[in-house]
């Protein structure tokens, strides 16, 4: 009885040590380059079905629409 139950104990490690072991690995591509960075204006929205993309600005046009990102965070 106790070699069946030592037999499942160690199938169970054996199965579930290399799952954890290779799932913790830290991942080597970021979604978005270091040097990318959101601070600055942007304006023209574009439109395609849910997805809107804007363009990079020097400054915010008067009476058109725009996103502001200050690097004080305001």
């Amino acid at each position: 009885m106790a070699s069946k139950k030592y037999l499942l104990i160690a199938s169970l490690v054996g199965l579930l040590l290399p799952l954890l072991l290779l799932s913790c690995k830290e991942d080597e591509h970021p979604l978005h380059p270091v040097n990318t960075s959101i601070i600055g204006n942007w304006v023209d929205p574009q439109y395609s079905d849910t997805l809107i993309t804007y363009t990079r600005a020097n400054s915010l046009m008067q009476n058109e629409y725009g996103i502001c990102f200050n690097s004080d965070n305001t």
